[in-house]
């Protein structure tokens, strides 16, 4: 069932990226780009970033699951409403200068406006899609999303063919408060509500704020790294060839994000509440086992058939106009390979909480390919930022091996005090 509204995702996303390369070429595709990457940015900081903590919370079993589980989903939903208010008067009060430094003109500043008063439905959708998320609610879950898919396909299209550049930025902007009223509709079907009103006191939980305060901080690494660090990367890209070929690199990207998430997607809504309530070593290695044999062969064969139809994925998924990132397939796609490998890993650290530990992982190698992005962008051009990717996950994937080991061998509780 993942793995069909994950298709359709992926359908309404090839849709919408052919019409925004049809009518805006490659520069509009790189000020999307860099919209898309803040927009993610801010709202890993708008809902705590706490959101696969609430999925894990919930995921778990405990005695008292009713109590428990309210405690988590009403102090959730404190820091997503905090946050998220305040994260939207930072980006209103800051709408020129993001207008200005993102996307080269001022005269977008009203789309971040517009962003900040729509950031607390972003907030709290995400909040409702990991609770749902967590009480394995899969079949609401998975109707939100291909609910969603459409939703986001119809308004995007619509406003790239009547305004444009304009019209594409507006519907990144616009698209999930719509898809949370849809949310709203199906979550008031559950049990949640319920779960909720029946709280004694409407208040956060000192104990489960503390908890979910600490997977924050891991969380947070990997939700905001990596759109801030492709935001630098681009920002780099755009100074020393502009915003034309730098649409190159995104319309590469893009490919990787289309592919990838029919695999992430799927199995991220199943691994992370699977691993949660795994206490034992040789069950996690089992369940771990039984994703790899799916997930590597996937990703291989995925990868060898876009290279060798990258000639005609490019015009069907772009245009011609496009045609000259075919030489950047090769070491983007090598890279998709062992980020997905180190990414089973890296959902071991966040199911078992391994805080520390994650935190190390996403900031270094974040690090590290912003580096190795601008030394091989000087010496091998713009084909030179697809090196620096699969540079960095070959060198990121053993790294995430020997953290999550612990998990695996049965020392996690010691290695977990460390963290």
């Amino acid at each position: 069932m993942s793995g069909i509204a994950t298709l359709l995702s992926v359908i309404a996303r090839f849709i919408i990226n052919k019409v925004v390369s049809v009518y805006v070429g490659p520069a509009g595709l790189t000020l999307i780009g860099q919209l898309q990457n803040f927009v993610a940015f801010v709202l890993s900081v708008a809902n705590g970033s706490i959101n696969t903590g609430v999925t894990k919370y919930l995921a778990e079993k405990k005695s008292a699951q009713d109590v428990h589980d309210r405690n988590i989903m009403m102090s959730a939903l404190w820091v997503n409403v905090v946050c998220a208010l305040l994260s939207g008067v930072v980006v209103f009060l800051g709408a020129e200068y993001w207008a200005e430094a993102l996307l080269a003109d001022v005269k977008y500043a009203p789309v971040f406006k517009l962003f900040s008063v729509t950031l607390l439905f972003f907030a709290l959708n995400t909040l409702f899609m990991a609770v749902l998320n967590g009480k394995k609610n899969i079949k609401t879950y998975i109707s939100i999303n291909i609910l969603g898919s459409f939703i986001g396909l119809c308004m995007s299209v619509t406003l790239v063919y009547l305004f444009g550049l304009t019209g594409g930025l507006y519907a990144i902007v616009m698209n999930q408060s719509i898809i949370f009223l849809v949310t709203c509709v199906f979550v008031m079907r559950t049990q949640i509500p319920n779960l909720l009103f029946q709280a004694q006191r409407f208040l956060p939980s000192r104990e489960h704020l503390k908890k979910l305060g600490m997977f924050a901080l891991m969380t947070f690494t990997a939700a905001a790294v990596t759109p801030f660090v492709n935001m630098l990367i681009r920002t780099n890209l755009i100074d020393h060839f502009g915003e034309h070929e730098t649409g190159y690199w995104q319309g590469i990207s893009y490919i990787s994000i289309m592919y990838l998430m029919m695999i992430t997607t799927s199995l991220k809504t199943y691994l992370l509440p699977k691993f949660s309530e795994i206490d034992a070593p040789e069950g996690l290695r089992g369940e771990f086992r039984y994703a790899a044999m799916i997930i590597v062969p996937l990703v291989i064969v995925s990868a060898t058939v876009i290279y060798f139809m990258r000639d005609y994925i490019i015009v069907i998924a772009f245009s011609s106009e496009f045609f000259e990132m075919r030489d950047l397939f090769l070491w983007q796609l090598v890279g998709d390979v062992l980020k997905i490998i180190g990414w089973l890993f890296g959902i071991m650290l966040a199911a078992k909480a391994m805080i520390v530990r994650s935190m190390i992982a996403n900031v270094s190698f974040g690090f590290i390919l912003y580096v190795l992005s601008i030394v091989m962008v000087d010496q091998y051009g713009l084909v030179g930022a697809t090196y620096a990717y699969a540079i960095n996950y070959a060198l990121f994937l053993p790294f995430v091996v020997f953290l999550a080991w612990p998990a695996f061998v049965g020392s996690l509780k010691s290695n977990a005090s460390k963290d």
